[in-house]
């Protein structure tokens, strides 16, 4: 146990403390007790903190910010078999976890079963995210694991700057050619659907032909008054991303902007 000032205002102030604990693997569990005395004697006891250290299995994804990364998740059924389900907590980004088979699924006893997972980062950082598998029929943890995502920034093909007047939804059409011979239909995704949403999901544009994009901005204001949000087109029937990343510098004013 260590412990130091946390800096907190007033005269009392407070202590922040750093617990160094071993864990096992998974799915080992700890529990131990902590005990806060207020004189350096251990006789006047403050209060009594209990701890429970679960461990988790560890799976590290690192990509850019709107393409999709992939996973396998192994695991080995025990005597009995069960029925599964796999699901995630959401990131600060507000990713979420896509499973295959993302149904309840049988795990076969004694052997290896594969969980597929999918997973588009919206935002650029590092976050944490959780993972369970539980047996639908008992409510048992079966698996769990603690995603660790790193994303970095994507390859913008086009950047735009845009003014918009506070608290104002506003309206822009962009015009967008397919740079294939052939026609194609292209998944439109915004990475923050507070500020800058597709009218239409599916834009399909024939072979070197053009078509308008339609983007919704809710006008609402971001701290310093300045935001960035990112759209993402990619191909519709594969749902693989990489076609293009476009990014609005968007600054907000309190003036009409003419």
């Amino acid at each position: 146990v260590e412990w130091g000032p946390c800096g907190a205002d007033g005269p009392g102030g407070g202590l922040e403390l750093l617990l160094r604990v071993r864990s096992g693997s998974f799915p080992s569990c700890g529990l131990f007790y902590l005990l806060i005395y207020q004189d350096p004697h251990r006789c006047r006891l403050h209060e009594v903190w209990q701890v429970v250290v679960q461990s988790r299995q560890r799976l590290d994804l690192h990509g850019c910010v709107g393409s999709v990364l992939a996973a396998d998740l192994v695991v080995r059924g025990d005597r009995f078999p069960r029925r599964v389900r796999a699901s995630s907590s959401r990131g600060r980004g507000g990713e979420l976890v896509q499973f295959s088979p993302q149904a309840t699924f049988q795990l076969v006893p004694g052997a290896y079963n594969r969980l597929g997972l999918q997973l588009t980062p919206r935002s650029i950082g590092q976050r944490r995210l959780q993972i369970h598998l539980v047996d639908v029929d008992s409510g048992c943890l079966v698996s769990a694991w603690l995603l660790l995502l790193a994303a970095a920034a994507p390859l913008v093909t086009r950047t735009y700057d845009m003014e918009l007047q506070a608290h104002t939804p506003a309206h822009k059409k962009i015009v967008f050619k397919n740079p294939w011979a052939e026609a194609r239909r292209f998944l439109l995704q915004s990475s923050d659907e507070a500020l800058m949403l597709p009218r239409a999901p599916v834009l399909e544009v024939a072979g070197g032909g053009t078509a308008l994009l339609r983007l919704w901005f809710s006008g609402q204001p971001q701290q310093g008054g300045k935001s960035e949000v990112y759209l993402f087109l990619s191909d519709a029937q594969s749902g693989a991303g990489g076609e293009d990343c476009f990014l609005f510098w968007i600054h907000h004013s309190n003036h009409s902007v003419g």
